[in-house]
């Protein structure tokens, strides 16, 4: 009887010895990740989300398998999300890891106007703030979405300050060419294009011939619905340096946005 008792409790012991190994072993298990990396997706474009993505468990191999993504992204609607994929652990507990998807426009080919579609930290724009504006217009690169956002501070009526521009293009009063920006912004924002020979340089210089008449363009859509505005024109002369000029303006003291994006010119046949 003593034996058999004995042999009981060996029998147990190792038992428990084997779980508590086991368990080691599950509270031990270490998951692996790649293919998570920032993704930037053109707009309207389709993106599988699990592609070059793998999961490694030390224990149990690839389990890429068993992986879930807990958001979905909208591919037709510009902007910035943040996705989970998740899996679990041998004893159940979740394992997660975020990814960042950035879905903006594509970029602009056959540009007149040269990176007029914001993808680099150097737009090649001129910025122009009239001196009733101190310190109240920013104009800031969109890392994410490598677009112009141009925040107003302060009210006016006058289209033709604050503005950018782009300087020299040279056009020809014998061809026709056309326009096109996308474009949104906060309520009662509005935007002017126009193209102008000037002298001087900066700040400070002077209009010293229309070659297209001003065209004004209302604004009120809101931060990540983009709106295409576009229109053909012929110069009134011929230029070697002409000046595209794009200005800002809103009717309220609240503070306004406009985004700017895939600003393009073209000649047309």
């Amino acid at each position: 009887m003593i034996k058999k008792i004995i042999f009981i409790i060996v029998i147990l012991t190792m038992s428990m010895s084997l779980l508590s190994c086991q368990q080691e072993i599950l509270d031990n298990e270490e998951i692996t990740f790649s293919g998570l990396e920032e993704a930037n997706i053109y707009i309207g474009d389709t993106f599988d989300f699990m592609e070059g993505v793998e999961f490694i468990s030390s224990t149990r191999g690839d389990i890429t398998s068993t992986v879930t993504i807990l958001e979905t992204v909208d591919l037709n609607q510009l902007g910035v999300s943040i996705i989970t994929y998740k899996t679990l652990y041998e004893n159940n507990e979740e394992f997660t890891e975020n990814r960042k998807i950035v879905v903006l426009n594509a970029p602009d080919t056959e540009n007149m106007i040269i990176n007029g579609d914001y993808t680099t930290a150097s737009p090649d724009w001129h910025v122009c703030a009239h001196a009733s504006y101190p310190s109240e217009v920013l104009y800031i690169l969109d890392s994410d979405l490598k677009r112009m956002q141009v925040i107003i501070r302060s009210a006016t009526d006058n289209v033709d300050w604050p503005h950018v521009n782009f300087p020299p293009l040279t056009l020809s009063a014998d061809q026709t060419y056309t326009f096109s920006i996308l474009v949104s912004g906060t309520i009662e924002t509005f935007f002017t294009v126009d193209i102008v020979e000037t002298t001087g340089i900066n700040e400070v210089y002077e209009i010293t011939a229309n070659i297209i008449d001003p065209v004004t363009v209302p604004v009120g859509l809101d931060s990540n619905g983009m709106q295409l505005f576009t229109f053909n024109f012929t110069p009134n002369i011929n230029s070697t340096n002409a000046k595209l000029r794009l200005m800002f303006g809103g009717l309220t003291t609240e503070e306004k946005i406009i985004y700017m994006d895939n600003i393009h010119m073209e000649e047309t046949d």
